[in-house]
């Protein structure tokens, strides 16, 4: 046996000396001859060094591609890009079959999910704001205040609407009234908000009324205000 280097893709291989024409042998393997004879078919025969660099289709990484076998088969470095390229149009072919609808609660447009095709509305908030004025609610009692200002915290994500604060998040009523705990009532205010909304003051200079109060900085209004008649 004698070891020889292909000329297509440059590896090394043996080749068995007692056959007659051993010498002429110059190929690995059918893949180097076929690649070999393709090429010289479009009279563009170029002989190529192996490995050599191709870039991945899916993330455009440069990977090796160690002879003409493998370059036809290889788009991608990995089993990964490939794995995240067939999942990438699975979905845009679900995405292409939603159904454009019209939520009930705000009429917004909106598209509905691969998961749900008979879906009215369009977010978790305007499915529990229909829910809550056409049913109403049972008498205020704490576990159902509980329940409902566990959902209003989750869906304003425990950010203050005056503020943008996230410390201490507290549930407000709209109207100063705890026993009307519907959803277009209540909003979230940080606990320093929260305490200047219910400190505002009515107070008296030269004969005229004014309403004082630490809020009215913090939604860039003066700190008094008069009252006209």
């Amino acid at each position: 046996m004698i070891e020889k280097k292909c000329s297509e893709c440059g590896k090394s291989f043996q080749v068995d000396n007692s056959k007659r024409n051993w010498q002429s042998i110059c190929l690995c393997s059918q893949i180097c001859c076929k690649a070999r004879a393709a090429r010289k078919k479009r009279k563009k025969y170029v002989r190529q060094e192996w490995p050599q660099v191709f870039v991945c289709e899916w993330c455009g990484k440069d990977f090796f591609v160690n002879n003409a076998g493998e370059k036809s088969q290889r788009k991608y470095c990995s089993r990964e890009c490939y794995k995240a390229r067939k999942r990438k149009i699975a979905n845009l072919e679900a995405e292409k079959q939603r159904e454009k609808k019209i939520c009930l609660s705000c009429g917004a447009a909106f598209l509905a999910t691969k998961y749900n095709s008979r879906q009215k509305y369009c977010s978790k908030v305007c499915f529990r704001r229909s829910m809550w004025q056409k049913h109403g609610l049972p008498r205020r009692t704490n576990n159902d205040f509980a329940r409902i200002r566990g959902h209003v915290l989750k869906d304003f994500k425990g950010i203050c609407q005056l503020c943008g604060s996230k410390d201490c998040p507290q549930v407000h009523h709209y109207d100063n009234d705890h026993k009307n705990n519907l959803y277009d009532n209540l909003t979230v205010f940080c606990r320093t908000c929260h305490n200047a909304v219910h400190k505002i003051t009515l107070i008296k200079i030269n004969d005229e009324w004014k309403v004082s109060g630490s809020i009215f900085n913090v939604v860039g209004l003066h700190g008094e205000i008069s009252i006209s008649p």
